[in-house]
């Protein structure tokens, strides 16, 4: 279903036609009848750009440069692994062919390195280099692209704080949301200090744009852009308009309505449940609470084990500056068997 999924991309992106397009059934050999009568809502549009992505996907071993040679075949293809490295699979598709690649044990036993990636990637690429030279790339339906301006950093449609690229989208495309993450601040003299009109002659004001996500997605996002920078302070005589602020602090688990399970150790003791917040400063204090109990406090690195009971508890953060989160959660506790 998979690889018959896949050619119906390559169909699709090659229907330029203003009449319907119709999904393609599997088959075996070319001499079998392959339409449908279910009409395609998938645009060419949307199935070029789509195909126009998967043919960036990084490729196993030497095939990895592929793009550094004139002659090589232009594939898109993706990977698929199984819980537990039970089934892998590889599946790619070219204007020509479509081919699909599973690996795995018919007892459906998992095996250690058993991956898309390593098993049945090289097996797919093996199999195309077999086939007759592709005639070309899928063509680009112009006529059902147009272009769009989008922030660099988060893809959304620019709100003019944010630096900017050209992308194609269909034209049938509602996306219109604008950046959320995009604000315009204002410094000190020094550029250090947030400030605003209350305590900052206007004149001295230096402006500048900034890309501010919550505190949760700041904490992965910044692990693979070092270049990301929280907002800076306020100013000590300056105060913050709310309107203006964003989320100074949050829990990253356990979420809201969450239902924690612990289990028992091997030694038969109740695990632990780590908490964990990211607050917009790393360096920022927080106090812990657990149902009104104080827990204690973390700075820099903010994880807190501890032990609740089975049952509903209620979380609550606080910082320094009397900013606060709380979550509510269900404890579910594994009892031990009688012997």
């Amino acid at each position: 279903d998979l690889t018959v999924a896949y050619a119906n991309l390559a169909h699709l992106a090659q229907a330029h036609s203003n009449k319907p397009a119709y999904w393609q059934q599997g088959r075996r050999l070319q001499t079998e009848a392959a339409p449908t009568n279910r009409v395609a809502t998938l645009s060419a549009a949307s199935a070029w750009l789509t195909l126009d992505s998967l043919l960036g996907v990084a490729r196993p071993g030497d095939e990895g440069y592929w793009d550094k040679f004139s002659s090589s075949r232009k594939v898109a293809w993706k990977t698929g692994t199984s819980y537990g490295q039970r089934d892998a699979w590889a599946i790619g598709t070219t204007p020509e062919y479509t081919v699909g690649v599973w690996v795995g044990n018919a007892n459906g036993e998992g095996r250690a390195g058993l991956t898309g990636t390593q098993s049945a990637a090289p097996i797919l690429f093996n199999t195309f280099n077999f086939l007759p030279p592709s005639k070309g790339w899928f063509q680009r339906p112009d006529a059902q692209l147009t272009d769009i301006n989008i922030c660099r950093d988060d893809g959304y449609l620019s709100n003019g704080f944010c630096a900017t690229k050209t992308v194609k989208v269909p034209t049938s495309s509602h996306f219109a949301r604008i950046t959320p993450y995009h604000q315009r601040i204002y410094l000190d003299a020094t550029q250090q200090w947030r400030v605003n009109s209350d305590c900052e002659s206007v004149a001295t004001m230096q402006t500048r744009d900034w890309f501010v996500l919550p505190p949760d997605q700041a904490h992965y996002y910044q692990q693979y852009h070092a270049d990301y920078q929280p907002l800076p302070a306020w100013r000590a005589d300056c105060v913050a308009e709310l309107t203006n602020q964003v989320e100074a602090l949050t829990v990253v688990y356990p979420q809201e309505g969450t239902q924690v399970y612990l289990p028992r150790e091997l030694d038969g003791k109740l695990g632990e449940l780590v908490f964990r917040a990211v607050p917009t400063q790393p360096e920022a204090l927080l106090y812990w609470h657990l149902d009104n109990q104080f827990l204690g406090t973390t700075q820099y690195f903010h994880q807190l084990a501890a032990q609740p009971t089975a049952g509903k508890h209620r979380l609550a953060v606080v910082d320094e500056a009397g900013n606060r989160i709380e979550r509510s959660f269900e404890v579910l506790v594994h009892e031990a068997k009688s012997q």
